[in-house]
């Protein structure tokens, strides 16, 4: 399903411009989620191992690295570039029989997109606005499942599912970030500098196992929906247009990798050790 984002279709943008000079010169509140209980599940988790059945509690304190993976496809490009977009979380769970409750704190949010040209960064004050979110799956013969969670951002909806605002003046327009522009704020740097602000819509779903009783990993089924209500310098506006941004095709390039962590352990560490936390 295709769907539209805000830093993909303007690094989509930016790479159609430069190679266009090139070939001249040669329900919810703001971060609200919502998470079913059980349910389906979601995802396949064909790229992880057979999990470990001797694997039977997973409460705890945990680290939890969730990347999703989109394919942006710029005008006048046969090849799409992908762009990543990497969270870090502290993660309390609960285990009530087969039932896990997850409690989850960001530590961390930013975009990988090592194609591009143009770098979107987002700011401290974006992250630290990110709220926590709880979530209800279940663990099974060693397999953790987490339905799908709905975060908006930047907005107040009176449902999860209602279209996303498009102009600041709208009222469900929030200032999340607290930085006296409307939606949260993503900066741009490199061949573009610039600043644009966006209300989101994310949803990601977890299917994994439990490799070892510390770790556990599996695939993410991850979307994202972004809309521009405004921008610095306002001609980025207009770029937003240019491309598509689509989930990535190959399933396993969105994933999720689970390690336990002392309890004492806050986010400052975590993002100190996120390089080889994980490894």
């Amino acid at each position: 399903m295709k769907v539209y984002g805000v830093i993909g279709l303007l690094l989509g943008a930016m790479s159609l411009f430069v190679g266009c000079s090139s070939d001249d010169d040669g329900g919810a509140g703001g971060n609200t989620g919502e998470g079913g209980s059980g349910g389906e599940g979601g995802g396949t988790v064909e790229c992880s191992p057979d999990p470990d059945t001797s694997v039977t509690d997973v409460s705890g304190t945990w680290a939890l690295l969730q990347v999703g993976s989109m394919q942006v496809q710029a005008q006048g490009f046969a090849e799409p570039f992908t762009n990543r977009i990497v969270d870090l979380l502290l993660v309390v769970q609960t285990q009530s029989g087969d039932k896990v409750t997850m409690n989850a704190q960001y530590c961390d949010h930013f975009t990988e997109d090592p194609d591009s040209v143009v770098k979107a960064t987002i700011p401290e004050a974006y992250r630290n606005s990110l709220m926590p979110v709880v979530r209800v799956g279940t663990f099974v013969d060693g397999r953790f499942e987490m339905p799908e969670l709905v975060e908006v951002v930047g907005a107040g909806l009176s449902s999860s599912s209602e279209a996303l605002p498009t102009t600041p003046d709208d009222p469900r327009v929030l200032d999340q970030d607290a930085d006296q522009k409307p939606g949260v704020t993503i900066l741009l740097s490199g061949f573009v500098d610039g600043e644009v602000h966006v209300v989101e819509r994310k949803k990601t779903t977890l299917a994994g196992v439990a490799l070892a009783a510390d770790q556990i990993e599996g695939t993410t089924a991850f979307s994202s929906e972004q809309s521009v209500v405004d921008a610095i310098p306002q001609s980025l506006m207009a770029q937003v247009s240019s491309s598509e941004q689509s989930s990535d095709p190959e399933v396993c390039n969105s994933y999720f990798k689970m390690v336990r962590v002392e309890a004492s352990t806050d986010c400052a560490t975590l993002r100190a050790q996120r390089d080889t936390l994980f490894d």
